[in-house]
């Protein structure tokens, strides 16, 4: 019997729809821990011109301390990906806060994007995760939003350990 792959879009969005799935997978590479999850199913970004571009997210789900995780899965490259990712990003970065909050508000926002290509030619490691940051200084400006890239052919089984579950996790989506 052929094995079904995990990272078809029908397929992934049953797997990670389930919150201890999503919770395990999360935990396992995120500099935080999270102890519960609330999944939005196929939720629209907002819009706030009709003539916005609308854009559905995979997977978006809220922790307890109210981070917005989003969670992506690309089978086919796109030439303007980065683009798309921090579109998502953003539209999750400025649709929650209110008129009357103050900008302490602003919501903490990480996106997840498991790819099946290569993104980054020049960089080596599977798993890149980036915050804004002044150029020059490397001093980072702030910690969210938070971009994770998984470049899932880069992997190599000489990279991965039985003993680190983030790998468990990536043996079972790398068909």
């Amino acid at each position: 019997m052929d094995r079904i792959d995990p990272m078809v879009d029908v397929a992934f969005k049953m797997i990670f729809n389930e919150e201890e799935l999503l919770k395990s997978f999360l935990n396992s590479f995120l500099n935080f821990k999270i102890k519960t999850l609330e999944i939005s199913h196929q939720e629209p970004t907002k819009k706030e011109n009709l003539d916005d571009k609308e854009s559905f997210l995979d997977i978006k789900a809220t922790s307890e301390d109210g981070k917005i995780i989003n969670v992506e899965v690309q089978l086919k490259k796109q030439r303007y990906y980065q683009k798309r990712s921090l579109f998502y990003t953003s539209k999750l970065v400025s649709s929650d806060l209110k008129i009357k909050e103050n900008y302490t508000e602003v919501p903490k926002v990480i996106s997840v994007n498991i790819l099946d290509f290569k993104m980054f030619e020049n960089i080596n490691a599977f798993k890149t995760h980036f915050v804004q940051y002044e150029i020059e200084q490397k001093i980072i400006l702030t910690e969210h939003p938070e971009t994770y890239f998984i470049e899932m052919p880069k992997i190599t089984k000489d990279d991965l350990s039985l003993d680190n579950e983030f790998h468990h996790w990536l043996l079972f989506l790398k068909p």
